[in-house]
């Protein structure tokens, strides 16, 4: 390789790494990066068209287009390092367009290249039980949905904290994460029918998660009342109600006008 090439390489792996600290930083959520803990071990382009398709797929706005970045990434970088993290956001984009099919086949490739990615892994494990209606393979996606949340949680025990982060914020995203590796056990628990193990998961995922949302209550609402606990439903539903979004707020607030507990006023 010549110097001039060589430089060119060097000044790739930089504008990369730029790339890796601002995706750690207020941009994404740690899971986002997977196993890295630092911008030292994120996998570098070898070139620096390489390096502007892949930023790409990372900073695209429109589904459709990351989606079809990433095929002709894949196309042209076969064996590029970027690959697994190329796939993750093609998964993501495909999620956005509540397409199950292709968020699972993105997803599983993205697994393949990174084994670990526990972002890759929470994705799958909350998306799976959401799309089972009609598909003979059911039981075996529940299972592999269950497989991808303890992987994740093992994931989470081994990741180190990155170089960059503030303590208190990286704890406040470890949870978060283990919040949805929770969540997802208590949808197969659900789908399975195990309603006390759903009731005691969600639970999990709705009060250990420091950023409460919305929709972790709706389904600790509904597990609630799956078993009978009206009061336990209507609190969790109320809770569900006041953090949205507004759709979610509209079903947390028929349910609870089917139970009876509705706010006074």
């Amino acid at each position: 390789m010549n110097r001039h090439n060589s430089l060119r390489v060097k000044k790739s792996k930089r504008i990369l790494l730029i790339a890796f600290a601002i995706m750690c930083g207020s941009v994404c959520p740690v899971a986002q990066v997977g196993p890295f803990s630092s911008p030292a071990h994120a996998p570098q382009a070898k070139t620096q068209e390489e390096l502007d398709a892949y930023l790409q797929i990372a900073t695209g706005q429109d589904p459709n287009m990351v989606i079809r970045n990433t095929e002709t990434f894949v196309s042209q970088y076969s064996q590029s390092m970027l690959l697994g993290m190329a796939y993750q956001y093609q998964m993501l984009a495909y999620e956005q367009k509540s397409d199950f099919q292709g968020l699972l086949s993105a997803g599983e490739k993205a697994l393949k290249l990174q084994p670990d990615n526990v972002n890759t892994l929470l994705t799958l494990a909350n998306a799976i039980p959401n799309a089972l209606a009609g598909r003979p393979d059911s039981a075996d996606l529940l299972t592999r949905a269950q497989e991808y949340a303890h992987r994740a949680l093992r994931g989470i025990d081994q990741m180190r904290i990155p170089l960059t982060m503030p303590l208190e914020r990286w704890e406040s995203s470890k949870a978060e994460m283990v919040s949805r590796a929770h969540e997802a056990f208590g949808q197969v628990a659900m789908k399975r029918n195990q309603l006390p193990l759903a009731v005691s998961e969600f639970e999990m995922a709705a009060r250990g998660n420091p950023k409460p949302r919305g929709s972790q209550f709706y389904r600790l609402g509904a597990a609630y009342a799956a078993i009978g606990n009206n009061n336990g439903a209507v609190t969790a539903l109320r809770r569900a109600a006041d953090l949205g979004p507004d759709a979610l707020r509209e079903l947390a607030e028929h349910e609870l006008k089917e139970l009876g507990g509705m706010h006074p006023e």
